[in-house]
């Protein structure tokens, strides 16, 4: 079996200190990120996590880090009769505000993973919930995605606490272009501005993106009990995405490991046509009408799979320096597994056919 093993947070001494700096895959021992995150709020999150697996009392650091060793499900195509899909199961929806919900057109439609659910059933319009109500995961996917650690499939929950238990391994995200993810979700009505902390809205762009920059990374290292996500101040959202306090150095270095090692499936907004035909490469099926069109479009006139482009002036020269790293490492594990699988604009020609966006 061609399955291969990766450790649970290799970061070195060096990548710790730095954001812009690679992170290193060689093991170090659980001691020594330890060391590292005294008084961090995201290894916080992650020593808690660590309580709740139930470590051995007396056992070693070196021990532990041999118990915690993962499958790298990225690198098996497959293994005898043993898929990524089935090893995948259940499937963990890691959903970024303004990533892409169309995408759960297309997760519950991989083969396999909604055996209940009728062909034409497509979530079609802004009404998310009311999607779910229709055709609740639990009953019509089960054991298809992981529900435990969310309210609902497709919410906004951080990972903080829960990747060891529930996503690494089984991730599945889309990541987009951070800029652009921030102006989307100001006029998206500011989704996610914490305004349950500050007692109003955003006064403008450049405001809401001071406080939205690293949602991702926080996502993915910290954990938040959302009530409400988006809307105006009377719904107090509370969510990892658009909690106030910033991100650390630590932090975006541990949300990049996790996006190296723990997600099965990384796609981009940007390259949504290119992100459908990998994921149905990854998990077979063919492609869909549905999985190309934007359900819930910030812009209403645009439901398409043309993802609208904002002028980022408005943010006055802001860059997102936390997620910026992020998103960079996406593209170059997208890159990557566009290669493993042999695909490009020409080669995901069928798919484009399939779901009706390339003429015959």
């Amino acid at each position: 079996h061609a399955i291969f093993f990766g450790c649970l947070a290799c970061l070195t001494r060096a990548g710790i200190a730095g954001v812009s700096q690679p992170v290193s895959r060689s093991h170090i021992q659980l001691a020594d990120l330890e060391a590292f995150c005294q008084g961090d709020g995201d290894c916080a999150d992650w020593r808690s996590g660590r309580e709740r697996e139930g470590e051995q009392e007396g056992a070693t650091p070196t021990s532990l880090l041999q118990t915690r060793l993962s499958i790298s499900l990225r690198t098996v195509a497959s293994s005898g009769n043993v898929t990524i899909a089935a090893m995948a199961r259940p499937l963990d929806w890691v959903h970024v505000p303004k990533t892409g919900s169309s995408l759960i057109n297309i997760l519950m439609h991989l083969p396999g993973m909604c055996p209940f659910i009728s062909e034409t059933a497509t979530m079609d319009g802004p009404c998310f919930k009311e999607f779910l109500q229709s055709f609740p995961p639990g009953d019509f996917c089960p054991g298809s995605f992981q529900l435990q650690a969310h309210r609902f499939l497709g919410d906004h929950s951080g990972i903080g606490t829960t990747y060891e238990a529930y996503t690494k391994g089984h991730g599945v995200i889309m990541l987009r272009q951070p800029e652009q993810r921030l102006l989307s979700g100001y006029y998206y009505e500011q989704h996610s501005w914490p305004a349950w902390y500050y007692g109003r809205m955003a006064a403008n762009a450049r405001e809401y993106a001071e406080v939205l920059s690293g949602c991702a990374v926080r996502m993915l290292t910290r954990d938040a009990s959302p009530i409400q996500e988006g809307g105006p101040p009377d719904l107090a959202p509370r969510s990892a995405c658009g909690w106030p306090e910033p991100p650390t150095a630590v932090g975006v270095q541990i949300a990049r490991q996790r996006l190296q090692e723990g997600f099965v499936f990384v796609g981009l907004t940007e390259q949504w046509e290119l992100s459908v035909c990998l994921m149905h490469a990854i998990f077979g099926g063919e492609c869909r009408s549905s999985d190309f069109i934007d359900v819930r479009p910030t812009d209403p006139s645009s439901a398409n799979s043309s993802i609208m482009e904002y002028n980022i002036s408005e943010l006055q020269g802001l860059i997102d320096v936390y997620d910026g790293p992020l998103y960079e490492d996406a593209k170059d594990i997208f890159a990557t597994d566009l290669k493993r699988y042999g695909l490009s604009q020409v080669a995901c020609e069928p798919c484009f056919r399939q779901g009706g966006i390339l003429g015959s």
